[in-house]
């Protein structure tokens, strides 16, 4: 995992993190030595023998707070929102403003 690989974005708000509202964490700390952190996460997923193979290039940096993750795809350059419950299929593409957004407005396409 480099975080140097990560957007622009994504990095102004290392290595404190950013949560948007009580528990949606759209960056996590770098490390804190939490579980969530951006260290920890991406530790933890790549540990587990359920993790897609076809996401092992993904930089996880953030969470909602109910379960999905963000991560950047520095190949494809671009971000994308995850549920470890559908095994390697990504719930949504954008850029990373576009699934910030898409969080805080609950959900709802702009």
């Amino acid at each position: 995992m480099e975080i140097s690989q990560l957007p622009q974005e994504v990095r102004a708000h290392l290595p404190n993190g950013y949560e948007s509202s009580q528990g949606v964490w759209l960056v996590l700390p770098t490390d804190n030595g939490a579980e969530r952190s951006v260290s920890a996460t991406n530790t933890w997923l790549r540990a587990e023998d359920w993790y897609p193979v076809s996401l092992q290039s993904i930089i996880w940096f953030g969470d909602d707070g109910i379960g999905n993750f963000l991560g950047w795809d520095p190949v494809a350059g671009y971000a994308i929102l995850w549920n470890p419950e559908d095994g390697d299929e990504v719930w949504r593409t954008g850029s990373v403003a576009e699934l910030w957004d898409f969080i805080v407005r609950g959900y709802a396409a702009s």
